[in-house]
């Protein structure tokens, strides 16, 4: 990426959570350890249900305020979802705040030189803003669209807007960066899609929601499925998104993107190192190429 380039994401949403217990209500509830959050930078994490079946993952961001705001950034699919999730435990914790920003907070991605430097220029800008870096590097910051000085950001952002949107999924794929939708609520336990060797799950903080069977897994045995990256030219895959060995389903698809002829996706397949050439149809005419 030789250019600077913005990325609106629309596929985004965010809840806050606030107040001076926000610390320990996410501690219980969340994979990641809560007191382990550096300011701006995001963090991985995952929020399940009693079973250890993911909800849906997360990224964790601190703000650098002196009293906790922990901002939860998903897939705009399962914020609904994640509220409902977390209000059933938030109203035993007093003074701790959850708030739907879904609506309110816009989001863009920056790739390319100096992006730092362009999201720090905001700390001048609308105070109801906050920033944080990714876990690969990219630079991400959400606007309060109902901030008087809201449209002076988006007029000096509108250069930058890229043509393509593409290519910030892109750089998720590459980066192994996944955002489960609505559509996998409660369908994977975290090690399934990986989360563990991401950093996304403590094994020392204590109890959470879901960690005796997410603890059981990790200590006992490990996951049969795992997280990959897959490439291919060409066609479009199967509508079932289902990735074959032979006739044999052993995954499936969960997020994918293209540039021109190019496709990049993630997937979660069982693991097997004996598998030989894949394909993303059951006919056998789309050969993908695995990546770790």
């Amino acid at each position: 990426m030789n250019e600077l380039s913005a990325y609106p994401l629309e596929h985004l949403a965010v809840l806050t959570i606030s107040g001076q217990d926000s610390v320990k209500f996410l501690q219980g509830q969340c994979t990641q350890d809560i007191e382990l959050l550096i300011p701006e930078r995001a963090s991985p994490g995952a929020f399940c249900s009693a079973k250890g079946r993911t909800i849906t993952n997360v990224w964790l961001i601190r703000t650098a305020d002196a009293e906790p705001i922990i901002h939860l950034c998903c897939h705009r699919s399962s914020a609904a979802r994640l509220k409902t999730h977390l209000s059933q435990y938030i109203a035993f914790f007093r003074g701790t705040v959850l708030t739907d920003n879904s609506d309110r907070l816009q989001g863009f991605g920056l790739m390319g030189p100096a992006s730092e430097d362009w999201v720090k220029t905001l700390t001048a800008m609308p105070e109801n803003h906050f920033r944080c870096q990714g876990p690969d590097g990219r630079w991400l910051f959400w606007l309060d669209t109902d901030d008087a000085l809201a449209p002076s950001v988006l007029d000096r952002l509108a250069p930058l807007l890229a043509s393509d949107a593409n290519a910030w999924q892109v750089a998720d794929i590459q980066n192994h960066i996944l955002w489960l939708s609505a559509e996998h609520i409660e369908k994977w336990i975290p090690q399934n899609f990986s989360l563990d060797s991401q950093g996304g799950i403590s094994f020392k903080k204590g109890c959470y929601t879901g960690q005796e069977v997410i603890a059981r897994l990790h200590f006992k045995g490990a996951s049969k499925k795992k997280l990959y990256r897959l490439q291919w030219d060409g066609q479009q895959p199967s509508n079932d998104g289902k990735i074959y060995h032979g006739q044999s389903a052993i995954g499936e698809i969960v997020q994918q993107a293209a540039i021109g002829s190019s496709h990049f996706a993630l997937a979660i397949l069982k693991v097997d190192p004996s598998h030989g050439t894949l394909y993303a149809d059951e006919n056998q005419q789309i050969v993908v190429e695995l990546l770790e």
